[in-house]
């Protein structure tokens, strides 16, 4: 079994990764996004059906930059939002805006 990593080790990851690559929260997670939507691609017919479930935080953000990567794509995309948008913040309430 792989372990999961706690939000904690996320951010020192993200962290790390903003760090070297001299980047952005948000082009972090818009590079995130779009390897998801590649891999999402490769598991699924072209317009097919995927389903993105987002939190709150980063890695929702990355959920929602995927969802809109495949939209534009062709996908059909159902994203389950596992808060209320309004607990939405950062990289991930703009990325969230700019895909509603």
């Amino acid at each position: 079994m792989i372990p999961l990593a706690t939000a904690a080790t996320m951010t020192t990851i993200e962290n790390e990764a903003i760090a070297r690559q001299k980047i952005s929260l948000l082009e972090l997670m818009l590079k995130a996004g779009q390897k998801v939507a590649l891999e999402a691609r490769q598991m699924t017919p072209k317009g097919g059906l995927v389903y993105i479930f987002c939190g709150p935080g980063n890695n929702g953000g990355d959920g929602f930059v995927a969802a809109s990567e495949l939209l534009s794509q062709g996908y059909k995309v159902i994203v389950f939002l596992l808060v209320e948008p309004n607990k939405l913040k950062g990289a991930a309430k703009e990325v969230f805006t700019k895909l509603k």
